[in-house]
């Protein structure tokens, strides 16, 4: 016999990750009257530090707005509105430094922000929306659930089972909840041959000559012993500079991160960057390297991450059988970093997920959960697929025409 009686589930919502979609989804679920939401995070605290940063796009400030309103005015006061302009450079084999000045479609619209920043920004915003800290929970991540007719048994890390009504998979490129949706031999990981190392360090820092103009973003474009690379310089605010060297060379890529995971401050990672610099000196002599070299001297070596770029391929479904299990942000869609629009299109997923979810029927989610899918499934793997093709010709050393436009200087 089948019994008629629901089983009540522990929390309504519980969300595997507490990085930028995660807490966003937490947010926008609570300050819409959906109390009962639980954040798992396998850390033993949410990240308050990153040497990531990005550019949030107009369309990522409406989401925003629709997620919580004052979270566009927070993060525009945070992190720094770019309407300098792009300024390219290219460094060529013969010493040559090509520039190229343009208006950026996007000036005054985008902000460039430190990952950080948004982090601790939409935590402290459920916080106003919170009499306690229940929403959280650190220190175990999910291990692996068991979806049946009216809840989903969840277990953690450390053995504990949590029942909910719907598992949201906000966990990142390496997904725990994805693997179990989808066999993990039929969805490896996607390599670039591309090696990134990146990290913020005050502007100050920097010496003058190659300090990056305020409001500014510097792009260099230059062949590292005959490895194509690209070096980023973005003012981030609040006296802060991102810079970031991307590198294509498998030998490289598989020599520092076979996995993609990466990580911050690891052994010799310093020495390694100006290593590789040194060799492409004696390549190309009459190259200057002398930007990319002062930048990564003023930087710590413990705060340099490094890891490798990967995407993850495109789903044709988000969700569990049963739709109790769906998938949001680099879970949902992970791209290639190239065009900046991972995070923007996270937010996007987590207003229209939460818009559903609090018309519907929590406790039997699956018509919203379809709904939701229906709604950003072709949208994401499209921008997904945009950024492989802009990932791809990255690598390649092909770029938007619109950098072909160049200006000779020496």
């Amino acid at each position: 016999m089948t019994s008629s009686i629901q089983i009540e589930p522990q929390t309504s919502v519980l969300i595997a990750g507490g990085g930028l979609s995660g807490l966003a989804l937490a947010l926008a679920l609570k300050s819409s009257g959906i109390e009962d939401v639980l954040v798992v995070e396998r850390a033993k605290a949410l990240r308050s530090k990153s040497q990531g940063a990005i550019r949030i796009s107009r369309e990522g400030f409406t989401s925003l707005g629709g997620i919580y309103p004052s979270l566009p005015d927070t993060l525009r006061s945070k992190g720094v509105i770019r309407d300098v302009g792009v300024i390219r450079k290219e460094l060529l084999l013969n010493g040559t430094v090509t520039f190229d000045y343009i208006d950026d479609p996007h000036n005054g619209t985008g902000v460039s922000i430190a990952w950080a920043d948004i982090q601790s920004s939409l935590a402290n915003a459920i916080r106003e929306v919170s009499s306690d800290e229940s929403w959280l929970k650190c220190g175990s991540g999910i291990k692996s659930y068991n979806e049946k007719m009216d809840i989903v048994e969840v277990e953690l890390d450390d053995g504990s089972i949590i029942t909910t009504s719907l598992l949201v998979g906000a966990d990142g490129t390496f997904s725990t909840v994805r693997r179990h949706i989808k066999a993990p031999v039929l969805d490896l990981i996607r390599s670039y041959s591309q090696t990134n190392w990146n990290a913020i360090i005050p502007r100050l820092s920097v010496p003058e000559m190659y300090r990056v103009p305020e409001r500014a973003f510097i792009g260099i474009i230059c062949v590292l012993s005959g490895a194509q690379s690209n070096f980023y310089n973005i003012d981030i605010g609040q006296n802060r500079t991102f810079w970031q060297l991307r590198i294509t060379d498998e030998k490289i890529a598989k020599a520092v991160d076979f996995t993609g995971r990466g990580g911050q401050g690891l052994i010799g990672v310093k020495q390694r960057i100006l290593d590789i610099i040194e060799k492409a000196s004696k390549d190309a002599p009459y190259t200057n390297f002398s930007e990319l070299i002062a930048l990564v001297t003023a930087t710590d070596s413990n705060i340099i991450f490094e890891r490798r770029i990967i995407d993850r391929k495109p789903l044709k479904r988000w969700s569990s059988r049963r739709r109790r299990v769906v998938l949001i942000g680099d879970a949902a869609h992970a791209m290639h970093p190239a065009p900046g629009q991972g995070a923007n299109t996270a937010f996007a997923d987590v207003l229209a997920l939460a818009t559903i979810l609090k018309k519907g029927d929590l406790k039997n989610p699956a018509n919203s959960v379809k709904k939701y899918e229906n709604e950003r499934l072709i949208v994401a793997n499209n921008i997904q697929a945009r950024a492989r093709v802009y990932g791809l010709n990255q690598a390649v050393g092909i770029h938007l025409p619109i950098w072909k436009n160049i200006i000779h200087s020496k």
